[in-house]
Formats: C-alpha cells, structure tokens, sequence
C-alpha cells in the first residue's frame, strides 16, 4: 500500500493553474492513498482566497473553479482530525522543531501514520521535522515560488 500524505501547502498547488499543478498531479499519481489532516481545506481555502485577492482575478474566475475542485476531491482523501491526541503532539512538535501552528499541526497527525507513508510539502521545516521523525520519502516542492502556478520541481531536502 503506498500513502501519500500531503500537507496544505503542496495540496494548494492542486488547485492553482501552471507548472505546481503538473508536479503534484505526477506525484499523487504515484500513490494509492491521498491523506491528508482535517486543518488542509481550510488552509488551502484561505490561500485560494488570498490569492484571488492578491492577484485581482474577480470572483467568477479561478477562485470558484479551484475551490469547486477542492470540494469535488474531499471526500477521496483519507482525513486525519484534529483532536485532543493532535493539539497535544503538534505541540511538542512546535516546541521540538519550531515549527509554526499549521505545519505543526499537520505533522501531529501523519505521525499516526506508517513510516513509510510519503510526505508532500512546500514548507520546508515541516519536511525537516518529518525527516526527524523518521519518514524516509518526502517530496519538497519548492516553497520559494509562489503558489500560483509558478512551482518548480521537488527539490532535495539537502538543498536547505
């Protein structure tokens, strides 16, 4: 069985136009199970908004397309909630690695997950945690580009 569990940060790069979104498609096809936490459409919906915001595109344009196909897509994840057991490790995870409220939060509940689950993410201190944590397949986009459409390849964590 392979899992996939991605992060709101790659997950975002699903739904916006260019390059991000060949990439992440040529990687969830290359697993049988997309998991991903509960906080995810949330997180990508909020960054759709932002940047329909951001880049003027009026309300009729990407904004409903991406988020119709966010909401056409959930129910095909494996959804991992945010409950007590999460809150309580993504906080120990803040703490041990630094990480902000979200990827923290995130990463406390694919630690439920098998090791050898493969991570998705753009953020790389979340990879760096995961890796600390003994997940050997991550897959870090790279987060210097912007989430619109202009994502490059999956870089090495070694890059850093």
């Amino acid at each position: 069985m392979t899992i996939l569990a991605i992060d709101g940060s790659a997950l975002l790069h699903r739904y916006v136009s260019g390059s991000s979104r060949t990439t992440v498609a040529e990687v969830l096809a290359g697993h049988r199970h997309w998991v991903v936490s509960a906080l995810a459409r949330t997180e990508v919906t909020a960054a759709v908004l932002r940047l329909v915001d951001r880049f003027g595109f009026s309300p009729g344009d990407g904004r409903v397309a991406a988020l119709g196909r966010l909401a056409a897509d959930w129910d095909g994840f494996w959804q991992i909630p945010v409950d007590d057991d999460c809150l309580h490790r993504a906080s120990r995870l803040a703490a041990d690695h630094g990480l902000d409220t979200v990827p923290a939060l995130q990463l406390a509940g694919f630690d439920r997950l098998p090791r050898s689950t493969t991570i998705l993410t753009a953020d790389r201190s979340l990879a760096v945690a995961a890796r600390g944590l003994g997940f050997a397949g991550i897959e870090l986009l790279d987060p210097m580009r912007p989430a619109h459409g202009l994502l490059a390849a999956p870089i090495g964590l070694d890059d850093a």
